[in-house]
C-alpha cells in the first residue's frame, strides 16, 4: 500500500482573509460615514456608540439572542427530523408524494409575514409562535433534497442489494439515505439560515412576548434608540454567521470520509 496526495483542495485562507477584509471595510465605511456626520447620530449610529451600548446591558441582549436562537434551534430540529422521515416515505409512495407536495409547495412560496398572525392566533404560547413559523419555512429544503437524493441511487446498486436480500430497512439506512447524504447536507445549511428568518419574523409578529432579538430590534426604533436597534441587528447578524459555521462543519462530518468534496483534502491510499 503506498499513500498518493490527491488533488490539492484550494486553501480556506484566502477565503477567510477575503470575508475578513470585507467586514473590516464596511466597518471602516460605516466609522468614516459617522466621523463625517453625512447622516444625524439619531439615524446612523457610530460603531463606538453601539458597542458601548452593548456593554451598558450586555446580559439582556445575550438573553434575547438566546430566546432568538433557541427558537431557530427547535425549529430547525423539528424540519430536520420531520423533513428527512416524510421524504424518505414519501420516496416508498409515488400517491403520497403527490398528496403532501402541494400544500408543501403553497407553504414554500407563501411569505412567512402573512402566516404570522394566523399563527399568532391560533398558537397559544410566543415559543410555539417562533417555532412554528421557524418550521414551517424550514421544513420544505429538507424534504426535497431528502427525495430528490432517495431517487439519484444508481439502480445498480438498489439491483445490487435486493440481489443480497437486504430488508427494505437495510437498503433505506444503508444506501438511500447514506447517498442522499450530500442533499441533505446542502439542505441543511439553507434550512439552519430559513430557521432564523422565521424566528425573527415571528418575534417581529409578536413583539410582547418574551422579548428576542426583533422584538428588541423594534422597540429600539419605536423609541428612536438606534444604538440599541443596531446592536440587536448586528446580534441577528453574528447568530446567522454563527448557524452557517456550524451546520456548515456538521455538513461536512455527516458526509465524512467518502465524499469527493471531504477526500480532496487528505490522501488516497493505493495498491502498490
Amino acid at each position: 500500500m503506498s499513500t498518493e496526495p490527491s488533488q490539492k483542495k484550494p486553501s480556506a485562507r484566502p477565503g477567510a482573509l477575503i470575508s475578513l477584509a470585507y467586514g473590516a471595510g464596511v466597518l471602516a465605511l460605516w466609522f468614516a460615514v459617522t466621523q463625517a456626520e453625512l447622516l444625524p447620530a439619531y439615524l446612523l449610529p457610530s460603531p463606538m456608540a453601539v458597542l458601548e451600548r452593548f456593554w451598558k446591558a450586555p446580559s439582556g441582549f445575550l438573553h434575547a439572542a438566546w430566546l432568538t436562537m433557541r427558537t431557530a434551534l427547535a425549529a430547525l430540529f423539528a424540519a430536520v427530523l420531520g423533513g428527512v422521515a416524510l421524504g424518505a416515505v414519501a420516496t416508498r409512495s409515488p400517491l403520497l408524494e403527490r398528496i403532501v407536495y402541494p400544500p408543501l409547495a403553497a407553504l414554500q412560496v407563501t411569505p412567512v409575514i402573512v402566516l404570522a398572525p394566523l399563527v399568532v392566533i391560533f398558537v397559544p404560547t410566543s415559543f410555539l409562535q417562533g417555532v412554528l413559523l421557524a418550521f414551517l419555512v424550514a421544513f420544505f429544503p429538507m424534504v426535497t433534497a431528502t427525495i430528490s437524493g432517495i431517487r439519484s441511487v444508481d439502480p445498480r446498486l438498489a439491483d445490487l442489494f435486493r440481489l443480497y436480500g437486504a430488508s427494505g430497512h437495510k437498503r433505506l439506512w444503508l444506501l438511500e439515505l447514506a447517498h442522499a447524504r450530500g442533499e441533505i447536507a446542502g439542505a441543511l445549511r439553507v434550512a439552519g439560515g430559513l430557521s432564523l428568518i422565521g424566528a425573527v419574523v415571528a418575534e417581529f409578529a409578536a413583539t410582547s412576548h418574551a422579548g428576542g432579538l426583533a422584538a428588541r430590534l423594534y422597540e429600539a426604533t419605536y423609541r428612536l434608540d438606534m444604538a440599541s436597534a443596531f446592536t440587536a441587528l448586528l446580534l441577528v447578524i453574528v447568530l446567522g454567521l454563527f448557524l452557517q459555521l456550524v451546520l456548515g462543519m456538521a455538513g461536512r462530518l455527516l458526509l465524512s470520509p467518502w465524499h469527493p468534496s471531504v477526500r480532496a483534502s487528505g490522501t488516497v491510499i493505493t495498491p502498490s
